[in-house]
């Protein structure tokens, strides 16, 4: 899913001149971030097809299931923000990268969810749900209009990938 941003990265970094070591170094970690940003989205989808090709057979879900998809849902998003740091830090060409979905599910859900005393936002915080359209969710359920939301994080990873995408393909032929 995260093919093209994982390839246009790969473009640029090999394009990049390796004389700062410092950078050097950052744009190697953001490359293997981006290779495990992938592997984590790709396994995901397919424990999601396992999961809903064996609940359309039995209703009953499969528990064995669920605590590899939270665990590579919530890596997801941990590294995907982790990349979206890094570029955002070193290089200035990328101060203007964001994906909202992962910054929101990783800020407001992850690392902050009780928030300032908000418990509205503390509502929102229970649970992993497994979506068909979606996919996986941290904290799926719905609250209050205030409380934050995850979109699921097939939504997330496509925002993620296509926003970096247009911003690399747009640094690599030397436009602003």
């Amino acid at each position: 899913m995260l093919g093209e941003s994982v390839s246009l990265f790969r473009e640029y970094f090999d394009a990049f001149d390796s004389a700062d070591k410092e950078l050097f170094h950052v744009n190697a970690e953001i490359s293997k971030k981006l290779d495990q940003v992938n592997w984590l989205v790709v396994n995901a989808q397919a424990l999601h097809q396992e999961f809903f090709t064996n609940f359309r057979k039995d209703p009953v879900p499969r528990l064995d299931l669920i605590g590899p998809l939270e665990i590579y849902t919530e890596s997801f998003y941990h590294f995907s923000f982790r990349v979206r740091d890094l570029l955002r830090k070193y290089h200035p060409r990328f101060s203007s990268f964001e994906a909202r979905g992962v910054r929101d599910v990783r800020n407001h859900l992850i690392i902050h969810p009780e928030g300032k005393k908000d418990s509205a936002k503390l509502f929102s915080t229970f649970g992993f749900t497994v979506e068909p359209d979606v996919g996986p969710k941290i904290k799926g359920y719905i609250g209050p209009k205030e409380a934050a939301e995850d979109k699921g994080l097939f939504s997330n990873a496509l925002e993620f990938n296509d926003n970096l995408s247009k911003l690399l393909r747009s640094v690599i032929a030397g436009g602003p």
